[in-house]
């Protein structure tokens, strides 16, 4: 997208409807008829980054530049927490809200997807989708095994989880970095989930395991 510029928002909006997430942003565009064009990005992971990239209208007659309110409205597959959109003007945090959380009264939409403190506190987020768990059960070597899932915008995409070196201060936080493998041959371009997995023997104590660069960190759950 490095042919397009960041695009001047001043607003958006993050509605979660089942398993799609509808993203409505407002700002402007140079010229007339000028449009946004949202991409999500396949290596920030948590919390999931959307970029609003300015496609310029017809700059029209001579003279001064023409700037021209524009307004676009994005569905993306998957269930979303928080996340964050990026412009020209730098980074707003979102959460994802439905209708239902606020029925009948849905005036406190926008400023709870803009960022406000939803009613309850406790939407989901794309972290529910991390687990790690390190198995001491008797009868065989103790053993950490961290599963995920990474969204990316093809099919033939390939995740794989591997220690981070060199690792962090902090013995007890696993430092894992996740390698995404594009696509080399003839792919479909629909944005879907691919699962990733990490394993090791190890009798270390573990209480955090965190996926670099954006990952989500993950709490470690011992079993006995």
């Amino acid at each position: 997208m490095s042919r397009f510029q960041l695009a001047d928002v001043s607003q958006a909006v993050a509605l979660q409807h089942e398993k799609k997430l509808v993203l409505y942003v407002e700002g402007t565009t140079t010229g007339y008829g000028g449009s946004f064009y949202i991409f999500r990005s396949p290596t920030r992971i948590y919390p999931p980054a959307f970029f609003v990239y300015e496609i310029p209208g017809n700059p029209g007659t001579p003279g001064p530049q023409v700037e021209t309110v524009t307004k676009a409205a994005v569905a993306f597959d998957g269930a979303y927490g928080r996340l964050s959109l990026h412009g020209a003007s730098g980074r707003m945090d979102l959460r994802a809200v439905t209708v239902a959380d606020y029925a009948p009264d849905a005036s406190g939409l926008g400023a709870s997807a803009l960022g406000a403190p939803t009613a309850d506190g406790g939407e989901k987020d794309d972290e529910t989708d991390w687990t790690a768990y390190h198995n001491f059960q008797p009868g065989s070597k103790p053993r950490l095994t961290v599963r995920g899932k990474v969204f990316v915008p093809s099919s033939g995409y390939t995740a794989t989880l591997i220690e981070h070196v060199p690792q962090g201060f902090n013995p007890a936080i696993l430092l894992l970095d996740l390698k995404l493998t594009p696509p080399s041959g003839i792919v479909t371009p629909a944005f879907e989930w691919i699962e990733v997995e990490f394993a090791k023997q190890t009798s270390a104590f573990y209480t955090d395991v965190q996926v670099l660069p954006d990952g989500p960190s993950i709490p470690v759950h011992r079993v006995y």
